[in-house]
């Protein structure tokens, strides 16, 4: 009987790092990958999570600035939509293939000023600025004042 535990969780997402290399990923799949590494109940929490997720385009958000108008009664999408930016920021631009340009920056600052403050200040965080030297020079060189104000902002909020 498989149940998720912390490196159950570990070893799923490296398991499903190396299949979405593969560029030709299908949700059953992932759900069936799931399944075996975290147990029915977590895999079906998650394929509902990812469902949330492929409701928004983090590729228009980032590279076209569409802005989605998300439901704040709706925190799930929220936190899928804000979990699918971070994530295709931090693994799509700043490629060699795909810089980080400045359009890349401010659409995703736009993204941030469009959520309650809340779901902005974690996603803010979750950028984790420290690990991510190049997307931290990014972002002061090409919209400094808004990462100023957010970084000044989160120093507030967070009592760092």
């Amino acid at each position: 009987m498989t149940f998720p535990t912390p490196r159950s969780w570990q070893h799923f997402g490296n398991s499903l790092h190396s299949y979405a290399k593969s560029g030709n990923v299908k949700l059953s799949t992932v759900t069936q990958l799931a399944t075996t590494v975290v147990g029915k109940a977590a895999a079906m929490q998650f394929e509902a999570f990812m469902q949330l997720a492929n409701k928004v385009s983090a590729e228009d958000i980032i590279e076209k600035g569409k802005i989605p108008t998300l439901d704040p009664r709706d925190p799930g999408l929220m936190w899928a939509a804000c979990g699918a930016v971070v994530t295709y920021f931090l693994t799509k631009c700043g490629t060699p293939s795909n810089k980080i340009k400045e359009a890349h920056v401010k659409n995703f600052f736009a993204f941030l000023k469009a959520l309650p403050t809340e779901f902005m200040t974690s996603t803010f965080k979750d950028m984790n600025w420290m690990k991510n030297k190049s997307h931290y020079e990014a972002c002061k060189k090409h919209d400094f004042d808004n990462f100023s104000k957010l970084s000044i902002n989160l120093k507030d909020v967070l009592g760092a």
